[in-house]
């Protein structure tokens, strides 16, 4: 049976710094632009298609009482299974206050209003230099207090240019210019 750990990673899924209880779905999207022009044979295809920025829509909730590490402890001995659930950071015990999830609402916020690149983190892969373009927070009797939010992401490519030096010519390529006196 093969493993899953080649294709997932173990770890919380993060927002820049919110960490999130849970992820309930992801959506990573990659797309290419194909020319709609005829390709001339023997035409290397590459030349004829560019890739477009990954996407990400993120569905997940934060919650003002998350699965402690201990409660993580006792499911894992209850349900069976490795030690791949168990958290190896310190934000079980900053998430357990009351207002977690008021703080993760404002943080998603400035991250969708600042339009700051940041990095994503799935149980699939990691993303750098993303943006948010939109942030939905549908709320109904069964939220409770906790932030369900979704969440749309979109990979912002930087590019360095690369500064040259001016070069001056030591020597003159025209002739200057001589007063021919007045012309009739």
């Amino acid at each position: 049976m093969a493993s899953t750990s080649l294709v997932y990673r173990s770890g919380p899924t993060k927002i820049d710094e919110v960490e999130l209880d849970c992820s309930i779905s992801e959506s990573h999207v990659g797309e290419v632009e194909v020319t709609e022009h005829p390709v001339e044979e023997g035409a290397d295809v590459a030349d004829h298609s560019r890739p477009k920025p990954d996407s990400l829509t993120l569905e997940g909730i934060v919650s003002n009482t998350p699965i402690t590490r201990a409660q993580r402890k006792r499911a894992i001995s209850l349900l069976g299974g490795g030690a791949q659930f168990e958290s190896n950071t310190t934000a079980d015990q900053k998430q357990g206050v009351a207002g977690y999830a008021e703080a993760a609402y404002a943080k998603l916020r400035e991250l969708r209003e600042s339009g700051k690149l940041i990095s994503v983190v799935t149980q699939i892969r990691t993303y750098p230099s993303m943006i948010m373009t939109s942030l939905t927070i549908p709320r109904d009797g069964k939220t409770g207090d906790a932030l369900r939010f979704t969440a749309v992401f979109r990979r912002i490519v930087v590019v360095k240019n690369k500064a040259t030096k001016k070069v001056v010519s030591r020597e003159p390529k025209a002739q200057s210019k001589s007063r021919a006196g007045r012309q009739t």
